[in-house]
């Protein structure tokens, strides 16, 4: 009965967020219209599901499965954890909606109306996205990093293998790798653009492109994620109305797609697995394991086991070249309740209230949603504004929501959000990146419009 109250609470705040949304930049009604919100909701979807799942299931039936996921959990407590999953993210979509509301960020039109004016600008920074993409990878490289889905397919070594090589073997810091991943949405929603124009082969060239940088670092998700931007940006099938047969049946579509590709990324990582062990491993990863992290800090903290570290260093821009022996809470996590070393595996995932707890306690847990909500509206503003200077005015809020919503995760960590660390870095990194070809772009348009002077 408890597990059918949870299910139906969390399809209430799910609806309900759809409504309170509605006329703000997250409008997710009219995907025709606006469809980039689109990847919010999934965001939000990846902190639901989970629940209802464990609600239902509950905690000792999937610890008995031989999962380790779960490892840390309390039995008994899912209820508990529900009604604090819920109550936080009721708080957050709320919060969010209002701040977006106040810093007038209102829906988007179909941004078709401003970029056939654009039309040259639009293929001019594909091209000078791709000739960045190249470059990027050709210097990463040189430092020793290697495109983990060739090496994998080429040699012997195991996906796997190659990816943790990536992350720990090589002298980049970690806040440059995801640099592949900004650069290559952007060039994916570009080629999108360049192929809704009618220029198609060159649509499709920038496409191929983008999926080839995502791709390097070896992770699953983000090649994924850039398959849907360029159909979003490309508007291939998008329905008018969110609710509607339409709508129902390209989504089924989608999805069955999307899960025939997840499953040949899964069989290239784990070549020992079969078509048997896949639905426990999306049931592991999605129905479950992307709020593992909740359910363990909050059994840690229920059993009296709570690991303790000073994981306050993370809300700091730039801490790890004050205090290079942190470690962020979620790796901590992962150590922790897996049992791996710090090189052998990547990070919980988690929702954001766990590491809220971790730095701040119970009442960090229940402002927390309050801080991300402002952070994000105040985030996707300065985007705007950073992209509108980077880029164009009339593909700056959709870059923008794009880019900051990816690197914002709600089903992440907490530290990012209070004094807006992840947008530093980020926009620092990006204004690096792009500023030479925005310069060239400026220096184009000077000798054209000189040349239209002298004429």
């Amino acid at each position: 009965m408890e597990g059918i109250l949870v299910s139906v609470l969390s399809a209430i705040v799910f609806l309900g967020t759809l409504f309170v949304m509605r006329g703000t930049v997250l409008d997710a009604t009219r995907p025709r219209e606006n469809p980039w919100p689109l990847f919010w909701y999934i965001q939000l979807l990846l902190v639901l599901i989970p629940v209802v799942v464990i609600s239902n299931v509950g905690t000792e039936q999937i610890q008995a499965s031989g999962t380790r996921v779960l490892n840390g959990a309390v039995p008994n407590s899912e209820s508990t954890i529900a009604g604090i999953v819920l109550g936080t993210i009721t708080i957050y979509v709320l919060s969010l909606s209002a701040f977006l509301r106040l810093l007038r960020l209102r829906n988007l039109r179909d941004e078709i109306v401003f970029i056939k004016k654009q039309r040259s600008k639009i293929i001019y920074y594909g091209w000078g996205l791709t000739a960045l993409a190249i470059a990027l990878f050709a210097v990463f490289y040189i430092m020793g990093f290697r495109h983990a889905f060739i090496t994998s397919l080429l040699g012997s070594e195991s996906l796997l293998r190659v990816r943790l090589h990536n992350a720990y073997d090589v002298s980049i810091p970690v806040q440059i790798i995801p640099s592949l991943f900004w650069v290559g949405y952007l060039l994916s929603i570009f080629g999108g653009f360049t192929f809704r124009l009618k220029s198609k082969i060159r649509g499709v060239l920038f496409f191929t492109v983008a999926v080839f940088i995502i791709s390097a670092p070896g992770n699953k998700a983000p090649v994924v994620i850039a398959i849907l931007l360029w159909f979003m940006a490309a508007r291939v099938q998008m329905p008018r109305a969110l609710l509607s047969p339409r709508s129902m049946f390209i989504a089924g579509a989608t999805l069955l797609l999307l899960s025939i590709l997840i499953y040949g990324l899964f069989k290239w990582q784990y070549p020992n697995a079969n078509i048997a062990t896949y639905p426990k491993y999306i049931i592991n990863r999605i129905g479950v394991g992307q709020m593992g992290g909740t359910y363990v800090t909050l059994g840690y903290a229920y059993s009296g086991n709570f690991p303790e570290g000073e994981y306050y260093w993370a809300l700091i821009p730039g801490a790890s070249l004050i205090n290079p022996e942190y470690i962020n809470y979620q790796k901590a996590l992962m150590m922790i309740s897996e049992g791996y070393d710090y090189n052998k595996i990547g990070v919980k995932n988690t929702y954001f209230i766990s590491e809220a707890y971790a730095i701040g306690g119970w009442w960090l847990v229940w402002v927390s949603p309050i801080i991300v909500a402002f952070s994000t509206a105040l985030g996707l503003k300065l985007y705007m504004i950073l992209f509108r200077s980077l880029f164009f005015a009339a593909a700056a809020p959709q870059l923008a929501m794009v880019l900051y919503l990816f690197a914002h995760d709600i089903t992440g960590g907490f530290a990012a959000f209070p004094l807006i660390k992840g947008a530093i870095v980020q926009g620092t990194i990006l204004l690096i990146l792009i500023l030479p070809i925005k310069v060239c772009d400026m220096c184009i348009n000077g000798i054209s419009n000189r040349k239209m002077a002298y004429k």
